[in-house]
């Protein structure tokens, strides 16, 4: 069951500020491409002979904005429309869409696919409610006080956790390489670290993410969804760099109708602050935040507080 959060009223969405922010991140991410955990896992299923990493056990997030973090902890911000592979291999793919807010854009769509069975779980930002069919072999879904967990039966230490807000969902995968293994996507290459775009070629995340914000779409683009291959419930051949939604959706450009439009306060009765945040990454994507927004309440967004 998807919580009902509403937040207040929303800003007019004219015109984009500008802003040119200078944040210095408090944390480098580690150049080397080491997991972020390093437990004593027991396998629990069987993965092929090229399985790479297969029990290392990595995690990637996306959060409104959207703010990317890597299975490497390397970090950027991609601000259009446009529907993506997060995660792409042989065995699973997670879709997702985002949609353009004028100060930022926001994730309003996820669907996550077993290839050689065909289950999914599927989800549409103020839709009805989420759709999934997967067999309890597979996966179990799990309504959480701020979205869905899908926790998978025969990989160990591995799920997937969405949550929705008003304004937005939040991604949060963690799991093994017995699962993902020779994945790529926006959530950067398991196997070879980084993130890379569709034909291998190694996208700079150096900068943060104001810097990769204005470099990113190329690698959108070169993982942009086919319609004709989407797993999404309502996707889109649009694939647009801009962040500025327009009074109606054109064949170049996202309606602001085309998801629910920034509110004034993302999480009301806040009272923390971003420093909060026990993740410095997410502390850095708060700040962030902020900045394009004048809202300080992101600092409560449920993603952050529990990475």
């Amino acid at each position: 069951i998807s919580p009902s959060i509403t937040p207040s009223v929303s800003p007019s969405a004219s015109s984009a500020p500008s802003i040119s922010p200078s944040i210095t991140p408090s944390v480098s991410p580690s150049a080397s491409f080491a997991p972020s955990i390093s437990p004593s896992v027991t396998p629990s299923s069987s993965p092929s002979v090229d399985c790479k990493f297969c029990q290392t056990i990595r995690t990637c997030s996306i959060q409104p904005d959207p703010h990317y973090t890597a299975w490497d902890n390397s970090y950027y911000d991609f601000h259009g429309g446009c529907d993506q592979y997060a995660v792409k291999n042989d065995q699973i793919e997670i879709q997702i869409a985002t949609r353009p807010r004028t100060y930022y854009s926001t994730i309003t769509q996820i669907s996550v696919v077993m290839l050689a069975s065909g289950e999914y779980f599927k989800i549409e930002l103020g839709s009805t409610p989420p759709v999934w069919n997967f067999a309890s072999s597979t996966a179990t879904v799990t309504a959480t006080l701020y979205g869905h967990q899908i926790d998978f039966a025969s990989f160990s230490n591995t799920f997937i956790r969405i949550n929705e807000y008003s304004y937005g969902f939040s991604l949060q995968i963690e799991g093994i390489g017995a699962l993902f293994s020779d994945s790529e996507g926006m959530c950067g290459s398991w196997n070879y670290g980084g993130v890379r775009l569709a034909d291998g070629t190694s996208y700079n995340t150096a900068g943060g993410m104001a810097a990769t914000a204005a470099t990113s779409f190329p690698l959108a683009q070169s993982w942009n969804v086919p319609s004709g291959t989407s797993k999404l419930l309502a996707p889109s051949a649009l694939c647009d760099a801009s962040r500025i939604c327009t009074a109606t959706t054109t064949p170049t450009s996202f309606g602001c109708t085309d998801t629910r439009r920034r509110h004034l306060q993302a999480n009301p009765n806040c009272s923390k602050t971003c420093d909060d945040i026990p993740n410095a990454i997410d502390v850095l994507n708060c700040k962030q935040d902020v900045l394009l927004t004048g809202d300080t309440s992101f600092a409560c967004q449920q993603s952050y507080l529990d990475p």
